[in-house]
């Protein structure tokens, strides 16, 4: 005979998966209508600011240092034996590109002073450098680099053209 007043038994654990369901259902609920209120007044904020932009390190190109201005040709002058001379003067001027140490450190200028041998074909020979400012962050190695597309017109002795040494200084300034 079946006893209709008790009530069937329920296997073990089933009142607490009951419980952590109505939990979850009702904060589902509530995550739900916080939305749609939101949504509804149109006050929507991103939960956390939005990415800065790169900085310095992107895929744009590098800075080019400032170019040392150029001298007007000069007139030969005479030595103390009745010699012309005319000075060596920039047909095309080093073109370093800007160091990318430098940039990662956030130095915004430097300087490096060279000593080459200027050609009489009007090409730099071997160049030594004489200071950097400041030293380490790359601007040495940049200047050498960059005086190898450089062009000189030469020294020139009573109209024929000499090598000769050269001494001048690249100047680096990141520009914005």
């Amino acid at each position: 005979m079946v006893d209709m007043g008790r009530k069937p038994e329920r296997p073990e654990g089933a009142d607490r998966a009951r419980i952590i369901w109505t939990v979850v259902v009702g904060l589902l609920a509530l995550a739900w209508l916080a939305l749609v209120a939101t949504l509804l007044t149109g006050r929507v904020q991103p939960p956390f600011p939005p990415p800065k932009a790169p900085q310095a390190l992107s895929a744009a190109p590098l800075p080019e240092p400032a170019p040392p201005p150029v001298p007007a040709p000069s007139e030969p002058r005479l030595d103390r034996n009745g010699v012309a001379v005319q000075s060596p003067r920039w047909v095309r001027r080093p073109q370093p590109i800007y160091p990318s140490q430098a940039l990662r450190q956030g130095i915004e200028e430097g300087a490096v002073s060279l000593r080459c041998e200027g050609m009489a074909e009007g090409v730099l020979g071997a160049c030594e450098v004489l200071s950097e400012s400041p030293e380490g962050a790359g601007f040495a190695e940049a200047a050498l680099a960059g005086t190898r597309h450089a062009r000189l017109a030469p020294q020139q002795l009573d109209g024929t053209s000499v090598d000769s040494t050269v001494v001048f200084t690249v100047r680096f300034r990141m520009e914005d």
